[in-house]
């Protein structure tokens, strides 16, 4: 599981960076990636975070697993976290308060094992330190970043199709702006 989890990170990756550059797929490359990362964390986290292999929990099953208190809040902290991802980057409504919340949750997951891990010296406590730190620190800078300097950084080529996506992003529930990027996109030729 350790190596799906590692797989779907670099695809996330990947798939921000081909949005970045305005490369065909890239939004749904990044909307697969973290849902599935999402996924894994939410439903099989529990066995991820306590060390437990795919094959050793299709064999004892999930009773046989010992999980810590803070293996579950790790777990829903992380899930919530990605999906907030997801939603900052796809410039969903409310996507901001969904990446607010994961970042709480997970901050209080990290200094629980932080704890966890000082006081025992377990290898598992450790990994998901590490874990919690490379994945906070990304979202912390997302979370820092304003919506308008993702949509520069995503647009910056094209400024008149930037203030568009500003002003829809400010102003969602207005059908005017939706209306204008069709035209825009349809006078570009560009997909939809």
């Amino acid at each position: 599981m350790r190596m799906l989890e590692i797989v779907l990170i670099a695809l996330s990756i990947l798939a921000f960076v081909f949005k970045l550059n305005g490369i065909p797929g890239g939004n749904v490359l990044l909307y697969f990636a973290l849902s599935s990362l999402a996924f894994l964390h939410f439903g099989l986290g529990f066995a991820l975070f306590s060390g437990v292999r795919l094959r050793e929990l299709i064999k004892k099953g999930r009773k046989s697993i010992k999980v810590r208190p803070y293996v579950v809040l790790m777990q829903f902290g992380l899930g919530v976290l990605h999906v907030g991802l997801l939603l900052t980057l796809m410039f969903w409504p409310n996507a901001r308060n969904q990446l607010k919340i994961g970042l709480v949750l997970s901050l209080a997951a990290l200094v629980w094992v932080g704890m966890v891990s000082f006081k025992q010296f377990h290898r598992v406590a450790k990994l998901n330190l590490v874990r919690l730190v490379v994945f906070l620190t990304l979202s912390l800078s997302l979370a820092l970043t304003s919506d308008d300097q993702l949509v520069d950084m995503y647009y910056g080529h094209d400024p008149e199709y930037a203030e568009i996506i500003k002003a829809q992003i400010k102003d969602s529930n207005n059908p005017m702006h939706f209306e204008r990027m069709d035209s825009l996109q349809r006078a570009r030729g560009m997909q939809p």
